[in-house]
C-alpha cells in the first residue's frame, strides 16, 4: 500500500518545534475524492510520560494545533488514520526556531571559515543545535506549499561544514545564553536582492518589480534565459580555451614555461588596472620560482593565494594543486606530499579575466606554509607569518596566452522578485518560529533609496503570513568594504537605509563596521556577527539583563563649542580600532566625522568624547547634515559604547 499520510519536510525526524507558541502539525492525505480520512494526531513524550492527542477529519490537507510547551521536551509525532496507516517522525524537540535568511554572507558555510575556526570543526557536537537547509528553488507562478527537499541535521563533525557560519554562531551563542534547543531554518542564497524574498502582496507598491516577476513567470522566457546563460558561458569559455596557447603548449610543465621565457612581470598582489594588463580580457599565465629548504622537501604544505579575479588553476612543479572557478572564494590550496623538492621549485598559474577588472587582491596572504601552522591566527590577520612560511608575494613573470571579448553578462534569474520567496520561504510560514535573522543588502547597494520601505513591507508581510505580529527581526548592517565599490555602488547610503529600519517595531540591528574586511566581500569573522545577533534575541526573548544595542545619537544640541551629540543607551563612549584594520594607524584619533554645508561641500570635523557625548568642532555655520563613517570604510578609530559595541555609521540632517 502506498503512503497515504504525508507530513511536510519541516516536520521531519529531528525537527525543533517552537516552544511557548501553539504547535502546528499539518500534512496531506491521499484519498479518492469524497473519501474523508479520520485522523488521530499524537505528540508522544520520549519517555512515554505523556501523550498529547487531537482528532480531525481531512479530505486532502489537515491542520492541528497543540497547546504551547516549554523548551526541552523530547517528542515523537504520530499521525494515523482509521485504516491503520501511520506516519511517524522521531527525535523532535521543543526549543527556539529561527528563520535565517539573506544573501551570501548568511549563506556562507562553515566550510569557508574552517581555517579561521578550526576548533569549531574539530569539536562540533550538539544534539540540540539543528539546521534545516532549504534547497535553492524559485517559483514565479505561486508560493510552494512544500519544500522540494531538505532535512533537519544536528551539528557534528560530519554536518558542521554545511551550516551557515552566521547562523551556526548565532545558534551556538543562543544555546549558551538561553540553555534551550535551537533550530535554524537556513533560507538564503548568494547575490539575492531583498525583493527576491518578498511576495507579490509585499511588493504591491512596486509595479516595476511585479512587472519583472511577471516576465519571468513566462516559462518559455525563463527557459530561454537559462539556456542563453549556459550557451553564452560555454561558448566564451570554449573559445578562450581553444585560443589559449598555454593549454596547447602545456605551460603547466616548467620545461615549457618558466620565468626565463617571459619578458613581462607583475608585482603581486596588484590590481591589473595599475599594470600593463589594464583592461585585459582573456587568459594569461604567471610563474615564479621559489626555494624550499631541505627540512620541508617532500612534505605537504598549504598554499594560500589571496583571491583572484576571475578564475585560476595552479600547478607546482607541474602538478595541479587547485583551481577556483570564480572570484570570491579564497584560494586556499594544499600541496600533496612528494611534490616539493629541496632547492628550486616552480609555481605556475593560469589566470582568466572575464570583464577587464582582474586583480590579485591586496591585504591577503600569498605564501606557502606548514600544515602545522595555526591557521586561525593567519586567517584573522593575514600579516601574521605562518610556520616555515615561504613568501610568494612580489615579482612574478607572466605571458599572455589569448585575448577575448568581454564575457556576455549572466542573467541571474533566481534573484528576480518573488522567486525565492515562493520557492523557499513560503513553505516555512506554517511552521511557528521565534524570530528572524537577516543578513542582506550588498546586492541592493546600487539602489538604496527604497530599501527601508522594502524591509518594512517584508517584515510586516512575514508577520502576517505567520499570523504572529511579535516575531522579532534582527539584521546585520553592511560592514566596511572597499575593493569592488564603484561610484554607483552606494554602501554608505545602504547602511543608512538599514539604520533607518529601526523605526520598524521589534527590530534590532547589528552594527558591523568593525567586522568586515576592506578587500573581501565575504569576511570570515562570522563568530562575532553571530554572537551580536544572539545577544539581541536573548535580551528580547529571554529577558537577559544586558544592553545588546549599539550606541546611537538620540539628540543633537548646538553649543558655543560646536555640536553636541548625546547618545543612548550607553553610559560612556571610547575610541578603539577594533579589528577593522589589518594594520591600524598609530593612535586613536577619530577621523570619520564630517559636515555637509548648504553648497553640498563635505567638511571634515574634529571630534572629542566625554562620557556618552560627542563634541564636534569646526562645524560650518550653514551646516545641513552631519555624517559619521559615511564612506566605504573608516579612516580613523571607531567609537564604541561601554558595552563593547560600535556606534553605527550615519548621516543626519540638521
Amino acid at each position: 500500500m502506498g503512503e497515504t499520510i504525508r507530513l511536510p519536510r519541516l516536520l521531519g525526524n529531528g525537527s525543533i518545534l517552537q516552544h511557548g507558541k501553539p504547535i502546528h502539525i499539518w500534512g496531506w492525505v491521499d484519498r479518492a475524492e469524497g473519501d474523508v480520512a479520520d485522523l488521530t494526531v499524537e505528540l508522544i513524550e520520549e519517555d512515554a510520560a505523556q501523550t498529547f492527542r487531537r482528532k480531525t477529519l481531512a479530505d486532502q490537507r489537515f491542520d492541528v494545533y497543540f497547546s504551547p510547551l516549554e523548551p526541552g521536551r523530547k517528542l515523537t509525532l504520530r499521525v494515523s488514520d482509521e485504516k491503520g496507516e501511520v506516519a511517524e517522525r522521531h527525535d523532535l524537540r521543543t526549543g527556539e526556531v529561527i528563520l535565517c535568511s539573506g544573501q551570501s554572507n548568511m549563506e556562507l558555510p562553515m566550510e569557508r571559515v574552517k581555517y579561521r575556526y578550526p576548533e569549531e570543526i574539530a569539536s562540533a557536537q550538539d544534539e540540540d543545535l539543528r539546521c534545516f537547509k532549504v534547497t535553492e528553488h524559485t517559483n514565479f507562478h505561486h508560493p510552494e506549499e512544500e519544500h522540494l527537499s531538505g532535512e533537519w541535521k544536528s551539528v557534528c563533525a560530519e554536518t558542521i561544514r554545511s551550516f551557515s557560519a552566521t547562523a551556526y554562531f548565532f545558534g551556538k551563542e543562543l544555546r549558551s545564553l538561553a540553555k534551550v534547543p535551537v533550530g535554524l531554518i537556513d533560507c538564503s542564497l548568494g547575490g539575492s536582492l531583498i525583493s527576491s524574498w518578498m511576495s507579490r502582496e509585499m511588493l504591491e507598491d512596486y509595479p516595476e518589480l511585479l512587472e519583472l516577476a511577471d516576465r519571468y513567470a513566462d516559462d518559455a522566457f525563463l527557459e530561454q534565459r537559462k539556456k542563453q546563460n549556459d550557451e553564452n558561458a560555454a561558448a566564451w569559455y570554449g573559445a578562450a580555451d581553444a585560443a589559449n596557447i598555454g593549454i596547447k603548449e602545456h605551460w603547466e610543465n616548467p620545461a615549457n614555461f618558466s620565468p626565463e621565457r617571459c619578458t613581462e612581470t607583475l608585482e603581486i598582489p596588484c590590481f591589473l588596472e595599475d599594470t600593463p594588463l589594464k583592461g585585459f580580457i582573456g587568459s594569461f599565465w604567471i610563474t615564479k620560482t621559489f626555494t624550499v629548504p631541505e627540512h620541508l622537501a617532500g612534505k605537504p604544505m598549504r598554499l594560500w593565494l589571496g583571491t583572484i579575479v576571475d578564475n585560476d588553476i595552479f600547478y607546482v612543479n607541474g602538478v595541479k594543486v587547485g583551481e577556483t572557478p570564480y572570484q570570491y572564494p579564497p584560494r586556499k590550496y594544499e600541496i600533496p606530499a612528494g611534490v616539493l623538492k629541496a632547492g628550486e621549485n616552480t609555481i605556475t598559474g593560469r589566470i582568466r579575466v572575464e570583464n577587464g577588472e582582474g586583480r590579485f587582491t591586496p591585504n591577503k596572504k600569498y605564501a606557502l606554509f606548514s600544515m602545522d601552522t595555526d591557521t586561525s591566527a593567519i586567517d584573522a590577520d593575514q600579516s601574521i607569518p605562518g610556520e616555515d612560511e615561504i613568501d610568494l608575494s612580489g615579482t612574478w613573470h607572466y605571458k599572455v596566452a589569448c585575448t577575448c571579448e568581454q564575457i556576455p553578462p549572466t542573467d541571474f534569474v533566481n534573484w528576480k522578485p518573488t522567486g525565492l520567496f515562493n520557492g523557499m520561504t513560503a513553505p516555512c510560514h506554517n511552521f511557528p518560529i521565534g524570530g528572524i535573522i537577516w543578513y542582506q543588502g550588498e546586492s541592493n547597494c546600487a539602489e538604496p533609496q527604497n530599501y527601508t520601505l522594502l524591509t518594512r513591507a517584508m517584515v510586516e508581510g512575514y508577520r502576517r503570513l505567520w499570523q504572529d505580529p511579535e516575531i522579532p527581526f534582527w539584521y546585520v548592517q553592511l560592514p566596511n568594504f572597499v575593493v569592488d565599490c564603484k561610484e554607483e555602488i552606494q554602501w554608505p547610503a545602504l547602511r543608512e537605509a538599514q539604520r533607518r529600519c529601526d523605526s520598524i517595531p521589534l527590530t534590532g540591528m547589528v552594527v558591523a563596521i568593525d567586522l568586515g574586511e576592506d578587500y573581501d566581500l565575504h569576511p570570515t569573522g562570522k563568530k562575532r556577527i553571530g554572537k551580536r545577533l544572539a545577544h539581541l534575541h536573548a535580551a528580547f526573548a529571554y529577558h537577559f539583563n544586558e544592553n545588546p544595542e549599539s550606541p546611537f545619537v538620540a539628540e543633537v544640541f548646538s553649543t558655543r563649542d560646536g555640536l553636541l551629540l548625546h547618545t543612548n543607551p550607553v553610559r560612556s563612549l571610547h575610541a578603539d580600532h577594533g579589528s577593522v584594520k589589518l594594520h591600524p594607524a598609530e593612535g586613536l584619533e577619530i577621523l570619520d566625522f564630517s559636515a555637509e554645508d548648504s553648497m553640498g561641500n563635505v567638511i571634515p570635523l574634529q571630534a572629542s568624547l566625554e562620557g556618552r557625548d560627542i563634541l564636534l568642532s569646526d562645524v560650518p555655520e550653514d551646516v545641513t547634515a552631519i555624517r559619521y563613517c559615511y564612506s566605504n570604510t573608516n579612516k580613523g578609530a571607531l567609537i564604541y559604547g561601554d558595552n563593547g559595541l560600535p556606534l553605527s555609521p550615519f548621516r543626519m540632517e540638521i
